[in-house]
């Protein structure tokens, strides 16, 4: 057993690891096969469509040689306490681009199915918790990572990582607000456990708002009454910032900010990570909190204790891939809970022969919103 999956072993959301062993697939398990049409699950199916990322030395630091391609795979069989579920929706995040396009190091076993949301309907259970035909979603928990993940017609996963559909949500609206929505929820609820109520003064601010998280995050601060800001450098989309939630757009600052300034947010939601957190530590109000959960611009971080010592700002680390299920189910109730207009912020629909070209557009800065990539032949038309 790796470190990697030592420290997920240790997280109760994913018991799995505790006996992880991954088994390379002969090449007659993965044939060679470019497949371009979805199929409608079969109870007598004996292979399905997935994305599969490899190399030509199956080693996960192999980047050079890394491919993406869609190809047919056999059924695997259950296990007591799996679930296997007919796929409907995934969608794209900035990890599932990094980890498709090799630029970041995600996948942590080859041969293997990209792809860290799904929903979908159980197709086959050996689970007491669920049974074939529950409406369900995945997120995290390592698949897309370390488990072969959503951007498949078919995904098995242990039933401690599956949430049931709240009844509020559709298939599309779960994919759609995937990781990015659930990790923006959690963000707010644990800022709101260290003091933040929409009644404060100053607006909160959300970095990288024209992406998955920041655009979802706007759109759940609105709903629960709090005033925003957004940071963006991208000028040409400020009147869609504008409709997702946003109350002022403005352009980040580009030179480094003193050890402490002036107070102008409650708090702040950030994506983004290096300079962009680093100047804005010093902006936050007293005893106000920064949910830091991404690194779209750096993983480093310049700062001084001085805003930590003498304001008594919070820096919170948010990791939604490892959220324990009690808190994972009371956060998708929550979402579900706000019946807001998840769709305003979805600005693609993905077939399966898109998904590599668009997650190059998102390393390379061009996209905006959420995307819904559609697995089954039926929610494509």
């Amino acid at each position: 057993m790796g470190p990697f999956a030592r420290e997920f072993a240790k997280i109760p959301c994913i018991p799995f690891f505790q006996n992880f062993h991954y088994k390379k697939c002969a090449s007659s398990v993965l044939p060679q096969v470019v497949l371009s049409l979805s199929r409608e699950y079969d109870a007598g199916m004996k292979s399905y469509i997935s994305l599969i990322a490899s190399s030509s030395t199956n080693n996960i630091d192999d980047f050079a040689s890394l491919q993406c391609r869609w190809q047919e795979r056999v059924l695997p069989s259950l296990t007591d306490g799996e679930v296997q579920i007919q796929v409907h929706y995934s969608s794209l995040n900035y990890k599932d681009a990094l980890a498709i396009t090799g630029k970041g190091k995600i996948l942590r076993a080859l041969p293997l199915v990209p792809g860290i949301d799904a929903s979908g309907i159980v197709a086959k259970s050996r689970s007491s918790m669920f049974k074939e035909g529950d409406a369900v979603l995945v997120t995290g928990c390592g698949i897309g990572e370390h488990r072969d993940g959503g951007l498949a017609e078919l995904l098995t996963v242990p039933d401690s990582w599956v949430i049931p559909l709240p009844a509020q949500l559709s298939l599309a609206q779960a994919a759609l607000l995937g990781t990015a929505g659930f990790t923006a929820a959690l963000a707010l609820h644990q800022l709101e456990k260290n003091d933040l109520q929409p009644q404060v003064e100053l607006p909160v601010l959300v970095t990288g708002a024209t992406g998955g998280v920041g655009s979802l995050s706007l759109l759940i601060l609105k709903k629960k009454g709090y005033k925003t800001v957004a940071w963006s450098r991208k000028e040409a989309q400020y009147s869609t910032l504008k409709k997702w939630g946003a109350d002022e757009v403005t352009t980040p600052p580009t030179s480094p900010s003193r050890s402490l300034e002036s107070a102008k947010y409650a708090a702040a939601l950030d994506a983004v990570g290096g300079s962009i957190l680093s100047n804005l530590i010093p902006l936050i109000q007293p005893h106000g909190s920064v949910a830091c959960f991404g690194l779209a611009q750096s993983a480093e971080l310049k700062t001084t204790v001085f805003p930590f010592i003498l304001r008594g700002v919070n820096l919170l680390g948010i990791s939604s891939g490892t959220c324990p299920r009690p808190l994972r189910e009371k956060i998708w109730q929550n979402i579900a809970a706000m019946n807001a207009s998840w769709d305003v912020v979805k600005t693609a629909d993905l077939g399966r022969e898109q998904v590599l070209d668009y997650c190059q557009k998102m390393i390379d800065g061009k996209t905006t919103g959420r995307c819904l990539v559609h697995l089954q032949k039926k929610s494509l038309s």
